[in-house]
């Protein structure tokens, strides 16, 4: 009885230290976790929706003469669609990087790429001619393409919640005989984190 209670007298405060740190890096990890939500417009008129989570890796906080400038690098990964009504439904993913910067009056702009992209358009209307001649309609038909995109951002930091208006550039690769380039817009809002 004696060596358990010695056991759990020397153990005990290397668990105790342990909960801290685990929520201690919990607790980090939320204040540098923001989720970005947003209408998604391809060519402006096309309309569609994102959702990309996105974590703080750096972040340095300059003060002078009373002014605060904040500058971050973070990580992204989107995930989105939009609907052109006459050709197709596009999706995407993409994993990157973005650099922010915020003014003392709280304006935020942004710079990012996306080196890992994918992009997959769902054709509306599809049929295939079989060797014999006959026509059939194809559900489904679908195409994938090699995507990385860069984005140009502006936004405003509030309390609870950030607005945010950004301009992607996402280029097809192999899309028919060449490369094809999309743009669209962003607008929505960013949720959560500390930062």
């Amino acid at each position: 009885m004696k060596q358990l209670f010695f056991l759990v007298l020397l153990l005990g405060p290397i668990y105790l230290s342990g909960q801290k740190s685990i929520q201690k890096a919990s607790s980090t990890f939320n204040n540098n976790l923001e989720l970005r939500v947003g209408y998604f417009g391809n060519n402006i008129w096309n309309p569609g929706l994102i959702v990309t989570p996105e974590y703080t890796i750096e972040k340095w906080t300059k003060e002078k003469k009373g002014k605060t400038k904040i500058r971050q690098v973070v990580g992204n990964a989107n995930l989105g669609f939009f609907w052109n009504p006459q050709t197709h439904v596009g999706t995407f993913t993409s994993l990157g990087l973005a650099y922010r910067k915020t003014n003392n009056k709280k304006i935020q702009t942004t710079i990012g790429i996306n080196p890992l992209g994918y992009y997959r358009a769902f054709l509306h209307e599809t049929y295939e001619v079989s060797n014999e001649g006959i026509v059939t309609s194809k559900p489904l038909a679908s195409r994938g393409y090699f995507a990385p995109s860069i984005i140009i951002g502006i936004g405003k930091k509030k309390t609870k919640r950030n607005w945010f208006f950004n301009i992607h550039f996402m280029l097809l690769n192999k899309y028919n005989l060449g490369n094809q380039s999309l743009g669209s817009i962003e607008y929505g809002y960013r949720f959560g984190g500390k930062n």
